[in-house]
């Protein structure tokens, strides 16, 4: 059996999506080779027929499941190992809205099969005047919202917040949110692609059709809740914890000067330079890590990393 090479700070080739809502902010912000309506940017991910493929180094080419299966808790920990075989637990993506998300709700684990949805938002960029929803303004019954959709009010009951650069959300599954146009974002997320989309502002596709809305669905799952998610915290600290959850752990550091990041052999860690230039270090080879790239650092190594100035980061981890 051939040996397998030694593992080191993983970087993955984008998977870009378009969208009807989506635009050119991940080619222009954050240097994407994407069109002019794209709207994610898968940046790590295992979801079946949109796996990431490693672009650096030796295992350049290998997708995230062969990686997972060939190294197993030295990839993932030994903890998420256990909590979750070989199932990769996180999707990291970046989002341009150019135009408003339809206002959509995901269900959790239990209601899922175990394809929950919790994930959180961490804003970039924002055009003034921006907004997102999240959350009803005051109680409402179930027989309002549900009339309110073919009025076409249902945002009118909603929270409607306005953002800027560094405004953290955090959208537990079951709440009913979209992220309004003018917002470029980073969203880390459980794996799973399900949304249940309650109301798209009565457009059309490009087709010429409105697109399918899963009502029945998202009412059986959808609290009604007054909750926002707004994540408060000081934007100027070196280092503060954004969200702390069963599924995922988020940090952000804001650093200008070199600092060594180690996973700690229970699980991996994910990197996302939400803003600024930087290199990582690593058994002296460098590469660079600039704003909008995405590294996996597997669970039993460290890396260094050198900022050019200021550099702001978020770290992820999954819960176990």
């Amino acid at each position: 059996m051939p040996q397998l090479p030694e593992l080191y700070p993983l970087k993955f080739s984008p998977i870009l999506k378009d969208k009807i809502w989506g635009g050119d902010k991940l080619k222009q912000v954050l240097n994407k080779e994407a069109s002019d309506r794209a709207g994610e940017s898968w940046e790590v991910s295992a979801i079946e027929g949109s796996e990431s493929v490693v672009v650096n180094g030796e295992l350049a080419g290998t997708s995230l499941p062969e990686l997972i299966q060939m190294f197993e808790e030295k990839l993932v920990g030994w903890r998420v190992l256990f909590r979750y075989g070989k199932v990769f637990p996180l999707l990291i993506k970046f989002i341009h809205a150019a135009e408003d998300l339809s206002i959509q709700v995901h269900p959790n684990d239990e209601q899922s099969g175990g394809s929950g949805k919790t994930e959180m938002w961490y804003v970039l960029w924002a055009e003034e005047g921006a907004t997102l929803l999240s959350g009803f303004k005051n109680e409402v019954s179930v027989s309002e919202l549900r009339e309110s959709i073919d009025s076409g009010s249902f945002d009118q009951y909603m929270n409607r917040i306005p953002v800027t650069s560094g405004d953290t959300f955090f959208i537990q599954a079951n709440q009913v949110h979209t992220i309004g146009k003018g917002i470029l974002l980073a969203e880390i997320q459980q794996s799973s692609d399900i949304t249940y989309r309650i109301y798209d502002f009565d457009r059309f596709d490009d087709h010429g059709k409105k697109r399918e809305l899963h009502v029945d669905q998202a009412f059986k799952v959808m609290n009604i809740s007054t909750e926002t998610g707004k994540v408060d915290y000081l934007k100027s600290a070196e280092l503060v914890q954004l969200v702390n959850c069963p599924e995922f752990t988020t940090n952000k550091y804001s650093l200008s000067d070199s600092r060594t990041f180690k996973a700690n052999g229970d699980r991996f860690k994910i990197y996302l330079n939400v803003d600024g230039k930087a290199s990582i270090s690593f058994n002296g080879e460098s590469l660079s890590f600039n704003k909008g790239e995405t590294i996996l650092l597997p669970a039993e190594i460290s890396m260094e990393l050198i900022p050019e100035g200021k550099v702001s980061i978020l770290e992820t981890m999954c819960g176990i």
